[in-house]
């Protein structure tokens, strides 16, 4: 017995060091659900269970409603309804779901996700942007807040800039969006070794009457942002590196957020502090960021250093309060010496989940880590691509689900690094076994 004795303590070692199963979470709640007393949370992880790991929709679907009937405001069931009619090819449903699900939880992690597919079908059809429109401002009033009512907000300015309605102007105010920045570039002949290198304004916060460019002397423009958004496609073929800047003029001291999104390589910097910083001919890596910071009331001097990429540059960002009431900064043009240039202290917006990692880091306590990374995968497909591909890298072997198979199918159409057509008809290879596996679930 005594030789047996090591043997014993590495085989106890070894079970005690076991990993907990990804899905362990929806498989308690598969069992519990089984209760008639069971909470409206229960059944909709169990409605999950059904969905990601039995590969049975209907059922999903079944102990989705039943959940709401126990609780009309559960934000997981409503998760739930929202991916399933999204599998249906019913989009008026999906943004039912979404509507309600950031009505009854503004402040959920899920609701930012709801807010995102808002967004995203903002435009789609005529019936959609009027419901948008309609139930847009009651959930705002619920007590939509970070990111969630930046999104909102976002949707219903689109919808008003493509119907030319009077509200625009009112809620982009409340958005934090500018309606002009000034513009100064090209500063480099180089395009990326360029960007590497820190321009005048950077250094100083000024904004010069006239700057010295690889082509002779370069003049602040000042230019209206028609749709919300930067962009240098206008720009010619010569040179790189331009310098947007615009004064922010807060009102009352509070926590304010700026969110950035780019595909393209950009610095943003805050009274001289470095806010975020892209490169994409380096590393992947999600278009959106969020910095929150506490700011004091009077000027303040926003900079961004952003490159064309081939003309194809653009950059868009708002400046919000962070507890979601409307953002009250007015913007002005920037030009002359910065108002301040000391720097502030930046830290990652609390309600903003800029990449898939932080939105799964946000659901895992409550959804375990196989639901919470399906839902962040999804949510990033639009903005984080290569950080939802790595989450489920991560989790190893997927449950034999076709819900999985249409996530990592849509992933890949969107990898950019992927060819887009094989070289010859040759290499043209039968389509991979869980794609086929899609299209069946779909056809269902």
């Amino acid at each position: 017995m005594r030789r047996l004795s090591p043997v014993l303590v590495l085989a106890l070692c070894a079970c005690a060091h076991v990993p907990p199963s990804p899905t362990a979470v929806l498989d308690e709640a598969a069992g519990r659900a089984k209760d008639a007393n069971a909470p409206a949370r229960t059944v909709s992880l169990a409605a999950f269970h059904a969905l990601l790991v039995e590969n049975q929709p209907e059922r999903a679907r079944s102990l989705a409603q039943d959940a709401l009937r126990r609780d009309a405001g559960e934000p997981y069931a409503l998760a739930v309804e929202e991916a399933l009619a999204r599998r249906d090819g019913h989009p008026e449903v999906a943004l039912d779901a979404a509507l309600r699900l950031v009505r009854a939880a503004p402040k959920h992690p899920l609701a930012t996700a709801a807010a995102r597919q808002i967004h995203d079908m903002a435009g789609l059809a005529s019936s959609l942007d009027a419901r948008i429109l309609a139930e847009v401002p009651p959930a705002l009033a619920a007590g939509a807040s970070g990111e969630t009512a930046v999104l909102l907000r976002q949707a219903m300015a689109q919808l008003q800039f493509l119907h030319e309605r009077p509200e625009l102007a009112e809620t982009r105010a409340a958005t934090g969006v500018p309606a002009e920045v000034t513009l100064l570039g090209p500063l480099s002949s180089l395009h990326l070794l360029g960007f590497g290198e820190r321009t005048e304004p950077e250094r100083t916060g000024e904004i010069p009457g006239t700057l010295s460019g690889p082509f002779g002397p370069v003049t602040p423009r000042t230019l209206a942002l028609t749709a919300g958004r930067l962009s240098l496609e206008a720009e010619g073929l010569s040179g790189d590196v331009y310098v947007m800047a615009v004064d922010v003029e807060v009102p009352t001291a509070a926590v304010y957020v700026v969110r950035s999104n780019s595909p393209s390589t950009h610095r943003m910097l805050l009274d001289g502090t470095v806010l975020h910083e892209r490169r994409t001919f380096e590393r992947p890596g999600s278009i959106i960021d969020a910095q929150a910071i506490q700011l004091e009331p009077g000027a303040h001097r926003l900079v961004a250093v952003l490159l064309k990429e081939e003309r194809t540059g653009s950059l868009a960002f708002t400046v919000s309060r962070a507890d979601g009431q409307p953002s009250g900064v007015r913007f002005s043009a920037a030009k002359g010496p910065a108002p301040r240039w000391s720097g502030v202290k930046a830290e990652p917006a609390p309600g903003f989940f800029p990449d898939a990692a932080s939105l799964q880091a946000a659901l895992q306590p409550e959804a375990g880590r196989s639901l919470a990374t399906y839902l962040a995968a999804r949510d990033a497909e639009g903005r984080d691509v290569d950080g939802a591909r790595r989450m489920l890298s991560e989790l190893g072997e997927l449950p034999a689900a076709a819900a999985w198979n249409v996530l990592s199918a849509d992933l890949a159409l969107r990898d950019r690094s992927r060819p887009t057509k094989p070289a010859a008809i040759s290499e043209v290879r039968s389509p991979p076994i869980f794609f086929c596996e899609a299209l069946d679930w779909i056809q269902a």
